[in-house]
C-alpha cells in the first residue's frame, strides 16, 4: 500500500488507532444483531469486527491488532456479557496469535485469505477450549462444523478486506500532504 499508515507521523497514526477501534466496535454490534443464519442454531457471528484487526495486523502491527481484539473484547462485555467476552477473548487472542505467527514470522508474504480462513477457524477453535473449561462440558462435537463456519467466515472478511484495499491505498495515496 503505497503511503500506507506506517509512514503516518505518529498523530496521525495514533488517530486512525483511534478510528479503527471505533470501526471495530461499530462493527462489532452490528455483527451481534444479526439474526442467526441457520434455523435452530444460536446466533453465530460473522465476525465483521475481525475486518479491522486484519486491517491492523496487515497495515500497521500486531500490537495494534492486539490493543483492538483485547478492546473489542471488552466492548463485548458490555454489549452482551461475561460470557460473549471470554469467547471473544479467548477465539480472538488464539486467532491473532495465529495469525502473527503466519503473517509476521516467515520472510515470504501469504495470501490474505489463507490468513483470514485461519485465524477464522482458530477463532472457533479458542472460543471452544474456553467454553469447555468455563461449562466443563464436552462441545468438541462443534468443532468441524464450527471450524467450517469459521473457515467461510474468514474467506469472507479477507474478500470484502480485498475490496477495501485499493479504496484504502488511493485514499491514503491522496492524502500523502496530510499524513506527513
Amino acid at each position: 500500500m503505497a503511503n500506507s499508515p506506517k509512514s503516518m507521523s505518529p498523530l496521525n497514526r495514533l488517530v486512525l488507532r483511534g478510528v479503527l477501534l471505533a470501526l471495530s466496535f461499530i462493527l462489532s454490534a452490528i455483527d451481534h444483531s444479526l439474526p442467526s443464519f441457520l434455523p435452530g442454531v444460536p446466533p453465530m457471528s460473522i465476525g465483521l469486527a475481525n475486518l479491522v484487526v486484519l486491517f491492523s495486523l496487515i497495515f500497521l502491527n500486531a500490537k495494534d491488532a492486539l490493543i483492538i481484539t483485547l478492546a473489542k473484547s471488552f466492548f463485548v462485555f458490555f454489549l452482551r456479557g461475561p460470557i460473549s467476552f471470554l469467547l471473544s477473548l479467548s477465539g480472538g487472542l488464539l486467532a491473532l496469535l495465529i495469525e502473527v505467527l503466519i503473517w509476521v514470522l516467515p520472510k515470504k508474504k501469504i495470501s490474505i485469505y489463507f490468513l483470514s480462513a485461519i485465524g477464522g477457524i482458530f477463532h472457533n477453535v479458542g472460543q471452544i477450549l474456553a467454553y469447555s473449561f468455563y461449562a466443563k462440558l464436552n462441545v468438541w462435537v462443534l468443532m468441524f462444523p464450527l471450524a467450517l463456519v469459521g473457515l467461510v467466515t474468514g474467506i469472507l472478511i479477507a474478500f470484502i478486506l480485498n475490496l477495501l484495499t485499493p479504496l484504502m491505498d488511493r485514499w491514503f495515496k491522496n492524502r500523502r500532504k496530510d499524513f506527513g
